[in-house]
């Protein structure tokens, strides 16, 4: 069972900076989830939305400013020990790979750009790939993704709506998506635990997909997916919420 920080340690640490990065491997997680999007001049950053205002209150879209625009404002995130946060360079966030550690990356629009720069980037720092895990709402990313890193892992983002007591996907469904898209496996939103159970986790792991669920900050839910079996949990306070459950 891995246990994922979401964009680092984000309840201590803005998300998505080398602090709450920094912070997830002082604490010894199994591994980090970030977000990348690509600048004006191509360089690939971490940042969950295009628009900087949320955690900045300035609003600049990423995708139409350059690194250095970006670099001019405060991305400390309301959170006063952490003035002057920047944002970091994806290559910077590689930089703080360890080995035997796992890193979600999410490719959040759907560009195929974004993953020939991905590619490139773990290309030259010589990233194992087994380190390396693709994760995307976009179908067509996931798909993708297999083009320009074929050894990479990748996995299916989703959430679940229900219509007549009924959640969608269903794991039918599920499987034929993962299925023709070439996914490796789905990370599915946790929050709502009605959506599935454990004989949807059996039904896809049995069929040699992987099943991770996000996010999870409540140690009695986090223990709950656990025993349905899931192989990794996203948490913004991962390693706090993993020895929660480890003492019971």
């Amino acid at each position: 069972m891995e246990w994922i920080s979401h964009r680092g340690e984000s309840k201590d640490a803005p998300e998505n900076t080398m602090s709450a990065f920094r912070l997830a491997i002082q604490r010894d997680t199994s591994g980090i989830e970030t977000d990348i999007h690509l600048t004006a001049d191509h360089q690939l950053v971490c940042i969950h939305d295009s628009d900087t205002k949320r955690v900045t209150g300035e609003s600049i879209i990423v995708e139409e400013s350059t690194f250095d625009e970006l670099r001019q404002l405060d991305f400390c995130n309301g959170k006063e020990d952490f003035r002057g946060e920047k944002i970091p360079l994806f290559r910077d966030f590689l930089n703080l790979i360890k080995p035997g550690k796992r890193y979600f990356i999410e490719v959040k629009k759907n560009d195929e750009n974004v993953l020939a720069a991905m590619a490139e980037e773990l290309k030259k720092q010589d990233i194992a790939s087994e380190q390396i895990v693709v994760i995307s709402f976009q179908q067509d990313m996931v798909r993708l993704s297999k083009k320009y890193m074929p050894e990479i892992k990748t996995l299916w983002l989703t959430k679940f709506t229900e219509t007549d007591g009924v959640f969608h996907p269903t794991k039918e469904e599920c499987l034929e998506i993962l299925t023709a898209i070439h996914a490796d496996g789905i990370d599915a939103k946790g929050s709502d635990e009605a959506a599935f159970d454990d004989a949807s986790v059996a039904y896809l792991k049995s069929r040699g997909f992987s099943f991770a669920v996000w996010t999870i900050d409540n140690a009695v839910q986090a223990a709950h997916y656990i025993d349905l079996g899931v192989d990794a949990i996203t948490s913004n306070c991962a390693a706090m919420i993993r020895d929660a459950v480890e003492k019971h």
